[in-house]
Order: structure tokens, then C-alpha cells, then sequence
């Protein structure tokens, strides 16, 4: 909505500079096509998701803010530009570790192995990540009393 009124204040901004320079028609038009192209080169550019997760997160009760507390399931609902974001509250929060961030982050992983997942924002995205802790594989066989044993099997 902001980037909407912005584009329309622009617009009112534009009319009136051509009324007191005595610009043409085609000179407004112009103006308003690059102020649009501009436009939508900044929102390419800006991640407002990634924006949006971390004011969130600024301003939560959990972080020391005077907002609301974390919502965990807007934040997820965000996307893997959420995730850097999400990876700082997991350091913070008492469970230390959010399990919606943990299946984002392993969807993500496996999007940016496929070409199409290779985009500069996800670049970005995987950059600013911290590198994937690797889960404690106990790949012995153990008995109910929790005692390793040979492989069941030949």
C-alpha cells in the first residue's frame, strides 16, 4: 500500500511541476513512466519480505521491543527470506529452535540444488544464512536396553 501512495503522490507531484515549469504533456508522461520503471526496479532490488521480518522481529516483546509478541507462523508464512531473521530469534528465544524455520530452510536447500532456484535474491538469502548444523546420526544398531549390538542382518 505504501509503495501504491507513494506512486500516486509522485504522480500529484509531477502534475504540479509541469504546471509551473510549463512542461508538456509528453514531458508528464515520460516523468510518470520513470517514475514507475524506478519504482518497480526498487521493489526487484528491495527484499520487503525480508524488510517485514526483521521490523517484526526488532520490535517484539522477545527481543526487548514494546510490539506484540513473535508470531512465529507469520514470520514462516514469509518465506525463505524470512529465514536469516528467523535463524537470529532461534539464538534468543528459550526453545532455541524453531521447527516451521527448520522445514523452510531444508525446502529452500533443496529448491537452490534445481536451476530455477538460483535467483540473486535466494544468492542473497543463502549468503546471509548460517551454515546447516548436522543432525547426531547414530547409525549402530541398539537393543531395547540401549545397548549396541551387530547388525541384525547378514
Amino acid at each position: 500500500a505504501f509503495v501504491w501512495i507513494s506512486l500516486v503522490a509522485m504522480g500529484l507531484v509531477l502534475i504540479m511541476a509541469r504546471l509551473a515549469l510549463g512542461r508538456s504533456t509528453a514531458w508528464l508522461i515520460d516523468a510518470v513512466i520513470l517514475s514507475t520503471l524506478l519504482t518497480l526496479l526498487a521493489s526487484q532490488i528491495t527484499d520487503i519480505r525480508a524488510m517485514i521480518a526483521r521490523h517484526n522481529l526488532a520490535i517484539s516483546r522477545e527481543m526487548g521491543g514494546t510490539g506484540q509478541p513473535l508470531d512465529l507462523g507469520y514470520l514462516c508464512g514469509l518465506g525463505p527470506a524470512a529465514l536469516p531473521v528467523l535463524q537470529q530469534a532461534a539464538e534468543r528465544l528459550p526453545d532455541g529452535r524453531i521447527h516451521c524455520a527448520v522445514m523452510l530452510e531444508t525446502r529452500f536447500r533443496q529448491e537452490m540444488q534445481t536451476w530455477p532456484g538460483h535467483t540473486l535474491r535466494n544468492r542473497r538469502i543463502l549468503a546471509a544464512l548460517a551454515p546447516p548444523t548436522p543432525l547426531p546420526l547414530d547409525l549402530s544398531y541398539r537393543d531395547l536396553d540401549n545397548r549396541a549390538q551387530e547388525e541384525p542382518w547378514p
